[in-house]
């Protein structure tokens, strides 16, 4: 009887050691499974930052430095430098950093603490001194104009130079200054009256003829509403 309970006693012991065995593997197994999956997460985003981002850090901080030269004809109004996020809806993007005023028609400014991504840069006068682009100020995009800006990447310290002219104005509701001797979706009399002179860079939509008790009228053909109406008439 000692000898099988001995027996007994011996095989619950083994069983025992073979469980705290079985348990230790797995304790160990799932371990080395955490550590594999965060080498490979890690391996995962060394990889794509070396792709993406030239081996630059997340929490890398970045510059773009835009030199800007204006020879156009306006008077000389303070010139104004943006930078946006590239990916925006319509023409009129959301603007991230807008810089300090130049107050010549020449300058530079460094945006820094930029994130990694994509931007696009824009410069405008601001004619009516409002510090953001509206309606008559000139504008221009970097290096595209106005609906598909060039992307700047920025995974480095960035250098641009950018010049701009009175070529284009930025159109926030409706603005015409004839500049382009066509007056598109205009309707008039009908008469043969109207015709266009210039002045500079702007253009003028002119009515010529006297005639009693015979309206002359030309309206750009579309619908407004809530808007402020303003016209310089000679």
């Amino acid at each position: 009887m000692a000898q099988a309970h001995i027996g007994i006693h011996m095989k619950n012991a083994l069983a025992m050691v073979e469980k705290k065995n079985n348990a230790t593997k797995a304790v160990l197994l799932i371990i080395l499974t955490v550590l594999l999956s965060f080498t490979i997460t890690s391996c995962g985003a060394i990889i794509y930052d070396l792709i993406e981002g030239g081996g630059k850090g997340y929490d890398e901080k970045f510059s773009i430095t835009v030199s800007v030269t204006y020879t156009g004809d306006s008077p000389v109004s303070p010139i104004y430098i943006a930078v946006f996020e590239y990916y925006f809806d319509g023409n009129e993007p959301d603007l991230v950093y807008v810089s300090d005023p130049l107050l010549s028609t020449s300058g530079s400014y460094t945006f820094n603490d930029l994130e990694e991504m994509s931007y696009g840069v824009l410069v405008f006068l601001d004619r009516d001194s409002n510090n953001e682009p509206s309606t008559g100020d000139v504008y221009e995009f970097y290096y595209d104009r106005e609906y598909d800006p060039d992307e700047i990447y920025l995974n480095y310290n960035s250098s641009i130079s950018m010049s701009f002219d009175d070529t284009w104005t930025w159109v926030d509701g409706f603005y015409e200054n004839f500049d382009d001797g066509v007056a598109n979706n205009w309707s008039n009399d009908g008469s043969g009256r109207w015709s266009f002179n210039f002045s500079g860079m702007d253009g003028q939509y002119k009515m010529s003829g006297t005639y009693q008790g015979n309206r002359a009228y030309s309206y750009y053909n579309d619908d407004f509403d809530d808007f402020t109406y303003s016209v310089e008439v000679t």
